[in-house]
């Protein structure tokens, strides 16, 4: 009895269509084998789903099966040659399985034989279908560009938005609301109040903001990733390179420039230790001064310490000393007493500082509540047109309602963002009232506030530290300092 391996395969959803699915393959195969007084001893099925690795996989599984049981095969079955191999250099693997272990390359649709005539024929299909796949590999490439050039996205929508079909039969991505409010918010929590990703990401949390049903919260990475995604601002990417897009913006540009602006000031990371990342250094060697959490199990059960101490530790002749985190939240306590307005005129300064500056910005959400206006105002003149245009039947119901819904999200976005800048606008008398108390405040809750708003105030008032045996010593000139030797 004849004994064949067979490996089938499928690459597409148009040969699938045209007869080659798997199925059909696998039949031929069993077809042949009866015909032949055979069985099929190895069977291997490469579907049309499978990556490109995983199909070099199964191929490089299957030639490795051939050689180790070349004595006991009668050939390799194929459906047609061009399911054989991808290239050129699949195909002179497979015909080394002949000259080098003797197992024949059969096709079950071609009558073959081992004639000059007949190897000449089935290696010119080999070649064809080698240039058909390359061929079409090409021509994939060049749609694309095309895409690219139309303003078209050249692939899967990004987070904010959903690919949908035209009736011209093309792609296009169209704003997904719940989306894009995630996204808009986002932008405005980094842009105008000036949060961390980690913040970013508690604060949709705490609003009950879902990233996906697995996940609840927006991983940080991807949080980093859309604020800078340009795509948000009507940009398509492709190769490395950002083109005009023809898609709806969900970022008006001011808000996209101040976020990516954010990014020049290396924001502080998030971290479970308070004096990280060089805001102290070792007064010895002057590396950089890091935590560790040891617990203790005490009487009532075990109990986290944490320690601060230098880099190198544990280096040759360096001070083995270890500081308790309290004992720097009290030094750091007393450093913050130093910051208080010495006179009644250095208060009546920073309040007119303070409305000098929240003016400034008012101005600025003036002229962005105006634009913001204009393009709502546009939008629903948009509107009107677009029924024009339906009532003169230039716009079929299907059309109308798609553009019409578009307008609507468009012009409630444009709603929530004028809300906002309005409502921001009314606290600038507070927020100036407030700059006379702002040391006083952060005296008073310090203890209150997280890790990564303790660090971003340090950063802010302070240079650096340095961490003497156990004392923690101010490096540097703090801005209170300055003022105090600049006349007013």
């Amino acid at each position: 009895m004849n004994r064949y391996m067979a490996i089938a395969r499928v690459s597409s959803r148009e040969q699938e269509r045209e007869g080659f699915s798997l199925d059909v393959q696998e039949q031929a195969f069993q077809d042949f084998a009866k015909k032949n007084r055979g069985v099929i001893d190895k069977l291997y099925r490469v579907a049309e789903t499978a990556s490109r690795r995983t199909q070099r996989h199964i191929f490089r599984e299957a030639l490795e099966y051939a050689k180790q049981n070349a004595k006991s095969l009668n050939g390799l079955l194929f459906y047609k040659v061009d399911r054989a191999a991808r290239n050129m250099p699949d195909w002179i693997e497979l015909e080394k399985l002949t000259t080098d272990y003797g197992v024949p390359l059969l096709f079950v649709t071609l009558p073959t034989s081992e004639t000059p005539n007949s190897k000449l024929m089935v290696r010119t299909l080999a070649a064809v279908s080698s240039y058909q796949t390359e061929q079409q590999s090409v021509d994939v490439r060049e749609g694309i560009a095309k895409r690219v050039q139309e303003g078209l996205f050249p692939c899967q929508a990004p987070y904010g938005y959903r690919n949908v079909r035209g009736e011209d039969g093309r792609s296009r991505i169209e704003i997904e609301p719940a989306e894009a409010r995630t996204i808009a918010r986002a932008f405005e929590l980094r842009a105008y109040q000036h949060l961390t990703l980690e913040q970013i990401v508690r604060t949709l949390a705490e609003e009950g903001v879902m990233y996906c049903r697995s996940k609840t919260k927006f991983p940080r990475s991807k949080m980093n990733h859309i604020l800078r995604d340009r795509s948000y601002i009507g940009e398509v990417s492709f190769h490395g390179k950002w083109h005009p897009g023809t898609h709806a913006s969900i970022i008006d540009r001011k808000t996209w420039d101040h976020v990516q602006a954010s990014f020049g000031d290396r924001r502080q990371k998030s971290h479970t230790l308070l004096f990280s990342h060089g805001l102290v250094q070792c007064g010895y060697c002057h590396r950089p001064v890091t935590g560790e959490k040891k617990v203790k199990h005490t009487i009532s059960g075990p109990k986290d310490y944490v320690y601060y101490r230098c880099c190198r530790y544990n280096a040759p002749l360096h001070p083995r000393k270890r500081v308790k985190e309290q004992d720097l939240e009290v030094q750091v306590g007393r450093a913050l007493e130093s910051f208080r307005f010495p006179t009644n005129e250095w208060e009546a300064w920073a309040t007119s500082v303070a409305v000098a500056y929240l003016g400034a910005s008012i101005g600025e959400s003036a002229a962005q509540l105006a634009e913001l206006r204009r393009q709502e105002s546009l939008t629903r003149k948009s509107m009107g047109e677009l029924l024009d245009l339906r009532i003169e039947g230039r716009i079929n119901d299907s059309q109308f309602d798609q553009k019409t819904l578009e307008r609507q999200q468009r012009i409630a976005l444009l709603g929530e963002r004028i809300q906002f800048v309005e409502q921001a606008s009314l606290q600038v008398e507070e927020k100036a009232r407030a700059a006379t108390t702002v040391f006083e405040t952060i005296r008073r809750r310090w203890r209150d506030w997280d890790i990564d708003t303790k660090h971003q105030l340090l950063r802010t008032l302070f240079e650096t530290f340095e961490l003497q045996v156990e004392q923690l010593v101010q490096v540097g000139r703090t801005p209170i300092e300055l003022f105090r030797k600049t006349p007013l």
